[in-house]
Order: structure tokens, then sequence, then C-alpha cells
């Protein structure tokens, strides 16, 4: 980290460049910076990894701007480091910085790892702050707008006015993105939850905005803190926010850039619609359900008649000898009758489903006309007896 850079930022740019470190500090808790010959870059993510925020100031940003190339171990000769992100927003933390200070001017020191602010105040005040800067690896965010399908321009005016009429302790915000409007409600997670509390919805027409084109149809659900911070910093940059987006689960991406002295890029994750996902996962099972061939179902069938025979040997088995006893001499003579019927060739075989229902086979079944055997329970009134 040998490389050192100067910059001096003018009195009347102190403010966005405050109100840039206010904005990263709703996203995140640690400021990320690299320093080359073309800017300064501000870069934060949130905790959890679904915000990201990158600021990239300039050089005609500032008065005087001046990269010392010297031993670096960065092959790109970019600075790379971060510090904490609270000291460095109480240095912008004051509400009247356009008009109490005159200048900024930012010293990064590559051999002693040291950030400086120095601050020119009216009647000759001067305030010095002193950072120590952190090494790090690169922060990057995988994203570019131009694979969106949908983008909105408007004015950050628009956005405010439409806001403002959430309550503060809203989180999250569901955009409904048609081709003739725009409809931002709150989110409410529970729907049962929805008769209990307030519910906003705002409707917006397409010739509010600047510019208006929405080729895919849908809605997106995502944060309202860092919503609410990227409007603030377009408010006082005086610079329209651009606005890209496809559908649910996947970024939404904000875009502020004043082409000359900087550039803002904001990347915020959506919600993940789980009515869709369960749809999607009930088609891919109808579709794995149909794609059974015939040889499936037949296996299926064969097996459960299998298994509707075993059940028929058990049941014959479990009950009582007078009902299933079939004589030697009957079950010949069935078998003889078997052999002299005709078979017609291609005649399907007879499948026993009665199996299922009946304890034994209708062959089986008792002719009046046969003679009786046994006697089991004689007469009681004999003729002897008369």
């Amino acid at each position: 980290m040998a490389l050192s850079a100067t910059a001096v930022i003018p009195g009347k740019s102190v403010k966005v460049f405050g109100k840039a470190v206010q904005c990263l500090s709703k996203v995140g808790d640690e400021l990320y910076l690299q320093v080359n010959v073309n800017g300064i870059d501000l870069r934060t993510v949130n905790s959890s990894r679904s915000a990201y925020s990158r600021m990239e100031f300039k050089s005609p940003f500032f008065s005087t701007f001046h990269v010392q190339q010297g031993d670096s171990n960065s092959h790109d000769g970019t600075l790379k480091c971060k510090i904490n992100m609270k000291p460095c927003l109480n240095i912008f933390r004051s509400s009247n910085m356009d008009k109490n200070i005159n200048s900024c001017t930012i010293t990064l020191d590559g051999e002693e790892n040291r950030l400086k602010f120095l601050l020119q105040c009216r009647f000759g005040i001067k305030k010095a702050f002193d950072l120590t800067l952190q090494d790090y690896e690169s922060l990057e965010a995988m994203f570019t707008k131009d694979d969106c399908p949908n983008a909105i321009v408007s004015l950050p005016k628009i956005f405010a006015n439409t806001i403002c009429n959430f309550h503060a302790s809203q989180e999250e915000i569901t955009l409904v993105a048609t081709k003739d409007n725009i409809v931002i409600k709150n989110y409410v997670e529970d729907q049962a939850e929805l008769s209990k509390m307030l519910y906003t919805e705002m409707n917006l027409a397409t010739h509010e905005f600047l510019s208006y084109d929405v080729k895919t149809e849908g809605d997106i659900t995502f944060c309202l803190k860092e919503f609410r911070a990227i409007i603030n910093f377009g408010e006082y940059s005086g610079q329209p926010i651009s606005m890209h987006f496809e559908s649910a689960g996947k970024p939404i991406m904000f875009h502020i850039t004043n082409e000359s002295t900087f550039v803002a890029d904001f990347v915020l994750a959506s919600l993940v619609d789980t009515e869709a996902a369960l749809q999607n996962s009930e088609t891919s099972a109808k579709n794995i359900a149909s794609n059974l061939d015939d040889s499936h179902c037949q296996i299926i069938e064969d097996s459960i008649l299998e298994k509707s025979h075993v059940e028929n040997d058990a049941v014959t088995q479990i009950k009582s000898p007078s009902t299933n006893v079939v004589t030697e001499s009957q079950t010949r003579d069935d078998d003889a009758d078997s052999d002299h019927d005709t078979v017609i060739p291609g005649t399907p075989p007879n499948k026993k489903m009665r199996s299922v229902f009946y304890s034994k086979p209708l062959s089986t079944v008792p002719n009046p006309s046969d003679k009786i055997s046994d006697i089991l329970v004689p007469d009681t009134d004999s003729e002897d007896d008369v």
C-alpha cells in the first residue's frame, strides 16, 4: 500500500460527497475505498449481502486530484482499503456543510495506512480527522442493468412524494409494473393480518415518468429503507433515478449519474414469489407423472393383481373349513371341464379380479342337486317316535 493520493473537494460539492457517505451508511457498516488515477470509488454491502452500493467520484469532481504511484503491490495501480463507516459518517453529519465548509482535503497515505480529512471552515477554523486504513480484497457485485427488460426513469421527487405515504416502520414495498401504470403498495407477508394493519397503495401513470419501458409485466418486492436513502441522494444531487428490474427473485437496480463528475449504482435483492415457485414445482411433478409410459402402468397393474392373489390366498386360509372344503372329485371334475373348454386364439386370459372380493371361485359354489354325504344334525322327530 505505497500508493498515496490527495484530493480537494470544493465547498459546493462537499455536501454531495457527505450525502453520498450518509446514503452508504444506510446500506452497510463498512466503507470500501478504491483510489486510482480516474478518481475515488466508494462501496459498501450490508451484512446479509442483500444490498450493494457503489459510488464513483471522477477526477473532475475534485478541484485538485493527484495520485502518486509507488511500489504498490496492486498490479492495476489501485489503492484498495476499508474503514469503519461510523467515524466517517460523523465527519459529514452536519446539515450546514455547504454553508460552513469552504473545502475538504482528503489524503490517503499508503505508507502509514492512514486516511485524513481536513475541513476548511469559515472564520479560519480547521477540523482534522485521522482514520486507520485496513487492507481488503476487491468488492464487486455481479450485475448488469442492460439485461433487465424493464427500465423506468423518473425524477426523485415523484418517488419521494410516493413513499412519504408509507409508515416509517414499513420494511418492504411491492412494485407492480404493467404497460399502463405502476402500483406501489406496502408488502404484507401474512394475508390474514391484512385486516389488522394499514394498507397503502399508490398508482402512478406512465406520463409521470421521464421514460417508461416495461416489456415484462409483474411485481417485485424489495426493502424500503435502502430505497429511501437512494431517493434522498437523488433529490440532493438533482439527477434523475433510473430503475431496472425483471421479476420477483431477481435484483432491482438503481442508477444515478452526472456523467462528468460521479456515478452511483445500487443493487437490492428482491423477495422470491413463493406462489409461483410452488406452481412450478407442481407443474414439474405433473410433467414427470405424464411421462410414465404404458409399460410402467402395466407393471403397476401387475403388481396390484399379484398382491390381490396373495391376499386371496391368505383370506381362504383364515376362513372356516366348512365354507372352503371342496371334495377331491369336484376339483377333478372342474379340471376336466376346463380341459375340454375350447380356447379361441387371441382371446385374453381371464383376470381373477373377483378374488379380491370373494374367498373362493364361482365353481366352488355348492349345487343344491348334489348329494349330501354326511348328516351333521339328524332329525329329532323319527317315525318310531310317532
